[in-house]
């Protein structure tokens, strides 16, 4: 598989989300089993919808890149900054809400795919 196959799935999968947090966040968040999510709730739905919408847009605008040096820098921007973001918002959701749903597990485990496939990208250095 190359490496803009992907970065365009993934950018596909995780603008998904973006707008479901973003847009509709009290209907995403009924999909994690918040059945009347606070002011706050809503509020963190949309910041981390904001910014999958930005890490995807990242992710799409990679795909059209030639210059090899600045791809990778990319890349390690999205290996570092996504994961990190993903596991820290669906961590809390599991550790401090008490629940570890199956959305919540698929949502874990997504981005560690996505996390290997990116890594394995940057360290052969394949296109």
């Amino acid at each position: 598989m190359k490496l803009n196959t992907v970065l365009a799935i993934w950018a596909i999968i995780v603008a998904l989300f973006g707008i479901g947090f973003f847009f509709v966040p009290e209907m995403t968040l009924a999909i994690y089993h918040k059945e009347v999510p606070s002011t706050g709730h809503i509020s963190m739905a949309r910041l981390y919808g904001g910014v999958c919408l930005g890490f995807a847009l990242l992710g799409w605008l990679t795909r059209s890149i030639t210059d090899a040096p600045a791809r990778r820098k990319i890349l390690a921007a999205i290996i570092i900054g996504f994961p990190l973001v993903h596991l820290v918002v669906f961590l809390k959701a599991i550790l401090l809400d008490g629940k570890a749903t199956t959305a919540n597990l698929v949502s874990v485990s997504l981005p560690a795919v996505f996390l290997c496939l990116f890594g394995y990208f940057y360290i052969t250095k394949r296109e």
